[in-house]
């Protein structure tokens, strides 16, 4: 299930929606023998006049308040699972970027949709879209049913479309439905625009008895069908159902994952900086899907995050 190694990292700001988070985080650091760690950003950008370096003083108020926040989400967490090893880390940068420096030794990260704490950072959702974006590591934005569990009734779905991306978030997708006993979901859209008449006689001449639509839900099924056994290699006990659904994929996967216990996609881009950036599903997955997202991201290498961001963090058991 991606890294083995590392902790589940939870950002933290004391809504409600960071309560999801801290929720959806233990479970999955509970599930997979791993430590939680809970981190909030003391981000005082704010309250400086001029540019805030590495030696700027940080107002006590500000980091007192993130420090009593990221305990009381790791207090939440000891309660709901008391034998887990439960880490606080306060920040004192943004929260995008601390949760983005962090997930580069993590295993995974977790965000809320929503949040608030004008003392520690912008709102969570601000952050949730970079950090899904940016990370080193799979990211789960918790929202819409937050409280569903992955299991026998409720299914892991992932979007299938044939690209590097597509396998990682395939592969992630997979162990995430084998440690949780639930069934995989595997789903790949076509989409066929409306065609000019000369278009449809073409068609018509080189491919008589197939219409476009036809040939589009063919190629769609073969997707399918090759991410089936690429999964069925992987874990041949898993259940898994395929679905090659007529519609845009963003609309395909919400409907798809109306009652999933979540919903898995890849990050995308273009090269270059591009390649940083979230695709257009993605981004809308993240903002939109009415279960928890996990965005799967290749390992970022080397696994540390930058000497000085780890001088700046300050660590507390």
């Amino acid at each position: 299930m991606g890294a083995t190694t590392g902790t589940v990292v939870v950002g933290y700001d004391g809504s409600t929606s960071g309560d999801f988070a801290v929720d959806w985080a233990t479970r999955e650091a509970s599930g997979r023998a791993l430590p939680l760690t809970v981190l909030a950003a003391a981000n005082a950008t704010g309250y400086y006049p001029g540019h805030v370096g590495s030696t700027a003083w940080l107002p006590d108020a500000v980091m007192e308040h993130a420090t009593e926040l990221a305990g009381r989400g790791a207090e939440r967490a000891r309660r709901s699972e008391p034998g887990l090893d439960v880490r606080v880390e306060v920040d004192p940068g943004s929260p995008a970027r601390a949760l983005v420096h962090a997930s580069r030794a993590a295993a995974m990260v977790v965000v809320g949709s929503r949040g608030h704490g004008e003392l520690v950072g912008d709102l969570l959702g601000s952050v949730a879209t970079p950090v899904a974006a940016h990370a080193g590591c799979p990211v789960t934005v918790v929202r819409g049913d937050r409280s569903r569990a992955i299991d026998g009734t409720h299914p892991v779905v992932v979007g299938v479309d044939g690209s590097p991306g597509g396998d990682v978030a395939l592969d992630e997708a997979a162990d995430h439905a084998r440690a949780h006993g639930a069934e995989l979901h595997l789903v790949s859209s076509f989409h066929m625009p409306e065609l000019q008449t000369w278009q449809a006689e073409y068609w018509a001449a080189v491919r008589p008895g197939q219409t476009p639509a036809d040939a589009a839900r063919a190629a769609a099924q073969g997707l399918l069908d090759a991410a089936r056994e690429r999964v069925l290699e992987r874990a041949p006990e898993l259940v898994v159902v395929s679905h090659a659904v007529e519609g845009r994929p963003e609309t395909t996967l919400h409907d798809a994952a109306w009652d999933a216990g979540l919903l898995v996609v890849g990050s995308r881009g273009h090269g270059g900086f591009a390649s940083l950036l979230l695709g257009s599903v993605s981004r809308k997955a993240v903002h939109h899907a009415p279960c928890p997202v996990l965005v799967a991201h290749h390992p970022a290498p080397g696994g540390q995050a930058p000497k000085q961001h780890r001088r700046w963090a300050r660590q507390t058991t």
